[in-house]
């Protein structure tokens, strides 16, 4: 999963989160070890970055649901 959110620059805090998330990791608990969950505004991805982005999920999205 990583890999695939790289491919469309989404990396650093925001890869270990989706990863800690998809691992089934409690964030709420963990949430005081992260200092910044999102990149500041002007670093916001275009329109198509984020269709790409929820293009790559939502496969996996689907098989941590039927799971």
């Amino acid at each position: 999963m990583s890999a695939a959110l790289l491919t469309i620059r989404i990396a650093g805090t925001e890869v270990h989160v989706v990863s800690a998330s998809a691992s089934g990791i409690d964030l709420a608990e963990s949430l005081g070890l992260i200092r910044r969950l999102a990149a500041p505004p002007y670093d916001a991805p275009s329109c198509e970055k984020a269709d790409d982005l929820v293009a790559h999920l939502e496969p996996r999205a689907a098989k941590l649901v039927v799971r």
